[in-house]
Parts: C-alpha cells; sequence; structure tokens
C-alpha cells in the first residue's frame, strides 16, 4: 500500500471514531447485561472497568496529539466501581439509572456513526468525483 493510502486509512479521525465505537458497543453489552439482571438477588451491576476508561483516554489523547497507536486499549467489564444501594435481594441495579445512560450511550453511538459515515462518504466523493 502506498504512503497516501496509508494515510488515508490511518487518519487520527478515523482511528479515534473506531475506538469511540468499540467502547460504546462494549458498554452497551455492560448496560443490556445489567438490564436484563435487574431481578437477579445478589447481582452487582457491571461496567467498563476504569483502566480500560483511563486507557481509552490516553489513546484518543494520543491520537488528537498526532500519535499512532501501537495496540487498541481491549474493553473490559467488571462489578462496577460505583454501586446503587443494595435493595433487600442484594441487587445494586437501579433501572431507571440503566436505561438513561443506554440513551447517553446510544446518542454518543449515533453521533461518532454518523460522522464516520460522513468521513467515508468525503472519501467515496474523492475517490470516484461524484458528489452523493
Amino acid at each position: 500500500m502506498s504512503d497516501g493510502v496509508g494515510q488515508i486509512f490511518n487518519d487520527p479521525t478515523l482511528s479515534s471514531l473506531k475506538l469511540t465505537l468499540q467502547a460504546s458497543s462494549a458498554r452497551e453489552l455492560a448496560l443490556a447485561s445489567n438490564v436484563a439482571n435487574v431481578n437477579t438477588p445478589g447481582y452487582k451491576r457491571i461496567d467498563l472497568t476504569s483502566s480500560f476508561q483511563s486507557d481509552l483516554s490516553s489513546a484518543l489523547k494520543s491520537l488528537d496529539s498526532g500519535t499512532a497507536l501501537t495496540s487498541a486499549p481491549k474493553p473490559a467489564w467488571d462489578t462496577a466501581e460505583m454501586q446503587n444501594p443494595a435493595r433487600y435481594d442484594g441487587n445494586t441495579v437501579n433501572l431507571d439509572q440503566e436505561v438513561t445512560e443506554m440513551m447517553k450511550n446510544s446518542s454518543d453511538h449515533n453521533f461518532s456513526s454518523k460522522i464516520l459515515a460522513l468521513k467515508y462518504s468525503a472519501l467515496k466523493e474523492a475517490i470516484t468525483g461524484q458528489i452523493t
């Protein structure tokens, strides 16, 4: 692959959007698990680990400064650091909170996917010379 083509597909914006979409997809799995287990006695809500969130933030800052990533952070889930008070059955899931977090996460995912679609649309226009 020539240097110019490699630069197009290794664009920091595309890499950032890819990481953001992967993180929001992973978070959706955690939130969905919490909702699915809302009535499971003793269930402790899960979320992305703070170490993953820190690694993601560092990776996005590196990309923002123009530094290429050698490896992407891998999503990891664990019992959430911030737990709601446990109910009488030991479950710490608050359904209202989970649904609110799912809506925020969905909004982040939709925003990133729309920006990614615009980037690929612009790339397609540059290649074909046709405006869609």
